[in-house]
C-alpha cells in the first residue's frame, strides 16, 4: 500500500510501528522522534533488495553542518 494522503500515512506507520505512530511526538530522545527516519531505511532496504544494491551508495553525513 502506498499512502495517498496524512490518514493513510498514519495508518501505514501504525501498522509498521504500532500506537506510538499515533502518540505525540516531543523533539529529543524518544521513539516517535526518528519514525519518519526509520521508516525512510525500510523503503530504502525494501528498494535495495527489488532492484539491487549497486546504485545505492552511502553518503557520510556531518550532522553539524549538513542540516
Amino acid at each position: 500500500m502506498s499512502p495517498s494522503n496524512a490518514a493513510d500515512l498514519i495508518e501505514y506507520m501504525t501498522k509498521e510501528f504500532g500506537e506510538v505512530a499515533r502518540s505525540a511526538v516531543h523533539k529529543g530522545d524518544n521513539i516517535g522522534w526518528f519514525l519518519d527516519q526509520r521508516l525512510i531505511s525500510i523503503l530504502v532496504a525494501e528498494w535495495m533488495s527489488q532492484h539491487g544494491s549497486t546504485s545505492v551508495s552511502l553518503v557520510r553525513r556531518n550532522v553539524n553542518s549538513d542540516r
